[in-house]
């Protein structure tokens, strides 16, 4: 998967997220930080199903996930 994204200290986390548990979770760095927009991109792995794909810049304060966009996803053999 790839994007882009205005964060800070140009740090995103992508989560693969089925029946509500975390399956797996990256820690991805963009190409540039906040205020400019970065590309970033990353590879996840996951049995065939349905899924969710949660993208989110992490809280400096305490590392909540802000910005988060889930975009649902179909993985096929």
């Amino acid at each position: 998967m790839s994007g882009t994204a205005s964060v800070f200290e140009a740090t995103v986390f992508v989560q693969t997220v089925r029946n509500g548990r975390v399956i797996e979770r990256k820690s991805v760095t963009a190409s540039e930080g906040a205020p400019g927009r970065g590309t970033f991109d990353a590879t996840m792995h996951a049995s065939p199903g349905h899924l969710t794909v949660r993208v989110f810049s992490p809280s400096a304060v305490d590392g909540s996930p802000q910005h988060e966009v889930d975009v649902a996803v179909e993985v096929t053999p």
